[in-house]
């Protein structure tokens, strides 16, 4: 079987989305949204099958402030309003791919966010609290909102300045002798 190829999902493609649970309308008005915002709405995770590739497994985010709902959705968070896979897809694998793919996104995309949140039992009931746990969600003091912070999620690339004292750090300088001391100090003897 081929590694999956994943792919960010536009407001035009949210349309097309088979079995996901939120209202297609509702959908497609949060993607505008997100789109908007960070330049892709969600994410897709495409596998090879006999007709090509097919839709494994979707994740879709929204902005906080679009999202109707009673809970407390931080300002500095993306929401996730939908997280699907296909039947007989590993549902573990797959959403930590789809996860990892769109906190990284999130993290280049050109409004930055602190984190993702989700609300599994009110407003995601297609994701369990322990399957979100599972890739990296924590809960939060605002239960039942449980929050992945994008900042933990990223891997530390130095600048070139940090690298320089990184390295120098490690290297231990050889004191400086006079070119012809070693001559010197034979025709001494």
């Amino acid at each position: 079987m081929s590694a999956p190829r994943l792919r960010g999902l536009s407001a035009t493609s949210v349309r097309d989305l088979p079995g996901v649970r939120t209202p297609h309308d509702e959908l497609v008005v949060l993607a505008e949204l997100a789109e908007a915002q960070w330049g892709f709405a969600g994410v897709g995770c495409y596998g090879r099958s006999g007709r090509g590739y097919e839709l494994r497994g979707c994740l879709l985010l929204a902005p906080a402030v679009a999202v109707e709902s009673p809970l407390p959705f931080a300002a500095d968070a993306a929401v996730l309003v939908e997280l699907w896979t296909a039947p007989g897809v590993s549902v573990r694998r797959t959403s930590k791919d789809l996860v990892r793919s769109a906190a990284a996104r999130l993290t280049r995309a050109p409004r930055q966010m602190g984190a993702i949140e989700a609300a599994p039992a009110a407003r995601l009931p297609s994701a369990s609290m322990a399957l979100l746990g599972e890739v990296g969600f924590a809960p939060t003091d605002r239960e039942p909102v449980l929050r992945l912070e994008l900042h933990a999620t990223v891997r530390w690339l130095p600048t070139l300045a940090e690298l320089r004292e990184r390295v120098s750090a490690w290297v231990t300088p050889v004191p400086v002798e006079p070119v012809r001391r070693q001559q010197l100090e034979q025709s001494l003897r």
